[in-house]
C-alpha cells in the first residue's frame, strides 16, 4: 500500500487517478515520500516496521524526521485489519519520538491513530499518544473513557465498544473557535469549549504512555499522526474511510496501451467528506510494477 497525495478530491463527483506503469524509459524514483504530508503534518507513524533495539527503527515519513529515539521496551510489530500495528504489552512497551520544535504545536492540533484496546487500565489512566497533560495529548482512563487533552483540560467519551475492536480515535483542539474535539471512527463523539494557546514543556512525545501517568497501554496501535493544525470533520471522515478498508475505497480498471499498462483507480464521491484542499489515500498497484509519483 501507497501513501499518495491527491491534488484534490470532490465530494460531488467521482475523481480518476491514473498510474503509469510499466514504463522502461524511467529508471529513477520520480516520487518523494515526505511530499506526501502537508506543511502541518509533524509526525506520521505508519508502525509497520520491525523493531530492532536501536533508534531510528520507527520512522516519521513526514519531512521533520521525527523518528524514535529509545532503544529498550519496544513493542511487536503485528497485522490488523488495515496493514501492519505494534502491539503494547501493557506493562513495559513504549515509543519516544523526541522533543522536536516542530511537535510543540500553539493554536491548535489535530492527533489521530487506529487502536485495538486489549484492556482498560482497573487503578489508574493510561497515557496512549502525545506529550503530556501540561500541553497535548490522548489517553485511555481507568473509568473506561477515551480523553483528548489540552493543558490538563479534556473532552472525553465512555463507550465500552471501543474494547477488543479496531476504532480510529481523532482529537482536535482549536483556539480560535475554542472547542476540544474527540471523534471515532470520523464522527464527532464529544466537545468541549476551550480557549488560550497549548502550553509548551521539555517532555518528549511518546506512544504508550504519556507523562505524568505511570501505566502504559496495552493493545495495538497504528498510523499515528499529528498536525499543528485543525483538520476538518470531513477530512477527518476521509481519513476513516481509506485507511478503514482501502481496498472498497476505490475500483480499479485497466487499459494497456503502446505496451505499457495504464492503470486508473476511481475514488467514488459517496467515500468522501466535503475536502477543498489536499487529502490523501492509500492505493494499492495490483501485482504491478512502477513508480506511484
Amino acid at each position: 500500500i501507497a501513501n499518495v497525495r491527491l491534488p484534490k478530491l470532490s465530494h460531488t463527483k467521482n475523481e480518476t487517478v491514473y498510474i503509469n506503469v510499466g514504463d522502461g524509459n524511467t529508471t529513477t524514483q520520480l516520487s518523494t515520500k515526505t511530499s506526501t504530508w502537508d506543511s502541518h503534518y509533524k509526525l506520521v507513524a505508519h508502525l509497520n516496521e520491525v523493531g530492532t533495539g536501536n533508534v531510528n527503527d520507527f520512522r516519521d515519513s513526514t519531512s521533520h524526521g521525527n523518528n524514535n529515539w529509545n532503544t529498550a521496551e519496544q513493542p511487536t510489530r503485528v497485522k490488523t485489519l488495515n496493514g501492519k500495528a505494534q502491539r503494547f504489552n501493557g506493562t513495559s512497551n513504549f515509543l519516544d519520538f523526541g522533543n522536536d520544535a516542530s511537535l510543540n504545536p500553539t493554536t491548535g492540533y489535530t492527533l489521530s491513530f487506529w487502536a485495538y484496546i486489549n484492556s482498560i487500565p482497573s487503578t489508574s489512566n493510561v497515557g496512549v499518544a502525545g506529550k503530556s497533560l501540561d500541553t497535548y495529548m490522548m489517553g485511555i482512563g481507568y473509568d473506561q473513557c477515551v480523553n483528548v487533552f489540552v493543558n490538563w483540560y479534556y473532552s472525553f467519551f465512555s463507550q465500552y465498544s471501543v474494547l477488543r475492536t479496531p476504532v480510529y480515535l481523532t482529537g482536535t483542539y482549536d483556539s480560535v473557535n475554542g472547542k476540544l474535539n474527540i471523534s471515532r471512527d470520523g464522527n464527532l463523539i464529544q466537545s468541549e469549549n476551550l480557549t488560550g494557546n497549548i502550553p509548551t514543556d521539555s517532555h518528549n512525545f511518546t506512544i504508550g504512555k504519556a507523562y505524568p501517568y505511570s501505566g502504559y497501554y496495552d493493545g495495538d496501535l497504528s498510523e499515528v499522526r499529528l498536525s499543528d493544525n485543525v483538520r476538518s470533520p470531513d477530512w477527518t471522515k476521509t481519513e476513516y474511510n481509506n485507511q478503514y478498508s482501502p481496498e472498497t475505497f476505490y475500483s480499479v480498471s485497466s487499459e494497456s496501451l503502446g505496451g505499457q499498462t495504464e492503470t486508473s483507480y476511481t475514488i467514488p464521491c459517496n467515500e468522501l467528506g466535503n475536502i477543498t484542499s489536499v487529502s490523501y489515500t492509500h492505493l494499492r498497484a495490483h501485482e504491478t510494477r512502477g513508480n506511484l509519483v
